[in-house]
């Protein structure tokens, strides 16, 4: 069978999760970094037009968090026969996703201080709230994790939109906006904890 492989770009971004998900069950996987340049050319191979796409098991998978999810299930980190909990872990994805679209809105403004003025109401209004949410549901469950007592794929998708956002390269948006926010932050250190994850980014 063919190995699985991934096509994204060279940085973190939506495809991160994926990668720690194959990383994390141990699975061999292609991990093809395209320059955006050659995701220009190649861009009408890709099914909906954008990346990440990931090829598994003769099926090619082209939006983000369907595959997350299903090379999630072959790591196990998301339930294969447990629909209540897949429901709770897709339900903060989503919520998850609508942080990130919100964000990724504003990279598409060209006008310089439209962009710095949208990105100051985010990180005084919007963001605060939103973490604040994700913050109870990770107190409410109690483990550090998003659902349940171990990791699953939800906790990957929240620690890459927080790197995202600590990264610094959101200007207008201050890095330390999330540190307030303690459950967050041990979600973060759960997840680079893990002995595959920590050895994934000590290569």
């Amino acid at each position: 069978m063919a190995i699985p492989k991934l096509t994204y770009f060279d940085i973190r971004g939506r495809g991160e999760p994926i990668r720690l998900a194959f990383v994390v069950g141990g699975i061999e996987f292609i991990d093809e970094r395209l320059s955006f340049a050659q995701f220009q050319e190649q861009k009408e191979s890709f099914p909906f037009g954008t990346a990440p796409m990931v090829e598994i098991d003769g099926i090619v998978i082209g939006q983000s968090i369907p595959a997350l999810n299903y090379v999630g299930r072959q790591a196990g980190i998301y339930p294969e026969n447990d629909p209540k909990t897949a429901v709770k872990i897709e339900e903060i994805q989503a919520y998850i996703y609508d942080v990130n679209t919100q964000i990724g809105q504003t990279m598409r403004e060209s006008d310089p201080d439209k962009k710095m003025e949208i990105r100051t109401q985010l990180a005084v209004k919007y963001l605060p709230a939103a973490f604040g949410r994700i913050e109870a549901i990770l107190a409410k469950n109690g483990t550090g994790y998003c659902v349940g007592e171990s990791l699953t794929t939800a906790d990957l998708l929240l620690v890459a939109l927080a790197h995202w956002i600590e990264s610094g390269i959101l200007d207008g948006i201050p890095k330390t906006i999330l540190s307030e926010f303690e459950m967050v932050q041990k979600c973060k250190s759960l997840v680079y904890s893990h002995p595959k994850i920590k050895e994934w980014y000590e290569k």
